[in-house]
C-alpha cells in the first residue's frame, strides 16, 4: 500500500473515531440542533382523572372501487393515529423523578387510544418513558447562522399505555370525556 492511500486511510479511520466522540444530538420544536439527553427509565403512574381526556389525530386511510354494469364493490381501511393528553392528580410514581411529584396536577402525553373511553374521577395505572424536550432561546452567529441560545431542560411523560383501570365509584352521574 502506498503511503498516499495509507494516509488516506488513517485519516478517514480517524475522523471516523472522532464523529463517534461527539455527544448525540437532537432537534428542538423550533429546529434548533441541541445535545440529546436520553432516560432509559420506565415510569409506573398512578392517576385519578380530572377532566376530560382530549386527543388530537390524524385520519388515514385508503379506499379503491371498481364499477361493471352498474354493479360495483368498494373496500378499504380507515384508522386513527396520534397521541391522546390525560390530565388529572398523581397519586403515586415509580421511580420518582424532579419535574413531578405525588399530589401535583399533571398532563401526560399517550399513545393508547383506549385513553378516549376514561372518564372524569377514574383512576388510570399508566407505564410511560420521560421525553426530553428542551425550551431554547436563538441566537445569530457571525456567520449568520440561527443556533441554540441558553435552553431549559423541560421532561414530560410521553407514550404512556395503560396498564389498569379503577373506574369511579360515582355511578349516579359519570361524567363521560368525550
Amino acid at each position: 500500500m502506498s503511503k498516499k492511500t495509507y494516509l488516506v486511510v488513517l485519516i478517514a479511520l480517524l475522523s471516523v473515531i472522532l464523529a463517534g466522540c461527539m455527544p448525540a444530538r437532537q432537534t428542538t420544536d423550533q429546529g434548533l440542533t441541541v445535545e440529546r439527553k436520553v432516560d432509559e427509565s420506565l415510569y409506573h403512574l398512578t392517576i385519578k382523572i380530572s377532566s376530560e381526556v382530549d386527543s388530537y389525530s390524524q385520519i388515514h386511510g385508503s379506499l379503491s372501487g371498481a364499477m361493471f354494469n352498474g354493479f360495483g364493490s368498494m373496500s378499504g381501511a380507515i384508522w386513527q393515529d396520534g397521541k391522546g393528553l390525560v390530565r388529572g392528580e398523581l397519586l403515586d410514581l415509580s421511580p420518582s423523578v424532579s419535574f413531578a411529584k405525588i399530589g401535583d396536577e399533571i398532563v401526560v402525553k399517550t399513545t393508547d387510544f383506549k385513553i378516549v373511553a376514561l372518564w372524569a374521577n377514574d383512576t388510570v395505572h399508566l407505564t410511560c418513558t420521560a421525553d426530553y424536550e428542551p425550551i431554547c432561546s436563538m441566537r445569530t452567529t457571525d456567520g449568520g447562522d440561527v443556533v441554540a441560545g441558553n435552553c431549559e431542560d423541560n421532561w414530560e411523560f410521553d407514550y404512556c399505555r395503560m396498564r389498569g383501570l379503577e373506574p369511579s365509584t360515582n355511578t349516579e352521574n359519570p361524567v363521560p370525556t368525550e
